[in-house]
């Protein structure tokens, strides 16, 4: 049986998509993307701070563009935010859900403390503390 599959999109890549992937690897079992649809040239140094804070990493990670064929191939696209759109793509194997988030660069990823963004920003049915807040099982077709 394949592993489920997610990609995390917002804007830059630098901060929220990169921290919900992050978030998700550290509980593993998935096979897990992240992409910007206008890709900054960064990660927010803020953002790896706080994942940090919560034993995830985003080690190794560039912003990038979304890939067409990890956007059609994935079991879920997670949009983070408002500012992101993300259109659908010819033979899309999974859904694309906007989460409405908190807006970190309005008021500093400092604000965030031991991983308090998913706990108040995960939709209805995802767990809401660390470290299950991102629950594989959610990404499943």
């Amino acid at each position: 049986m394949a592993r489920p599959s997610v990609l995390f999109v917002c804007v830059k890549n630098g901060g929220k998509s990169q921290i919900a992937a992050a978030l998700m690897r550290r509980l593993g079992g998935v096979d897990v993307f992240s992409a910007g649809t206008a890709p900054g040239s960064a990660l927010n140094a803020e953002s790896e701070a706080a994942v940090a804070e919560v034993g995830a990493s985003m080690s190794g990670e560039v912003p990038r563009p979304i890939d067409p064929t990890v956007l059609a191939g994935v079991d879920r696209v997670v949009v983070l935010g408002e500012e992101a759109v993300v259109d659908p793509v010819d033979g899309m194997r999974g859904p694309i859900e906007t989460w409405i988030t908190d807006e970190p660069s309005l008021r500093g990823i400092g604000a965030w403390t031991g991983c308090g963004w998913c706990a108040t920003t995960s939709p209805p049915g995802w767990r809401g503390s660390t470290p299950n807040c991102w629950s594989p099982a959610l990404v499943e077709p």
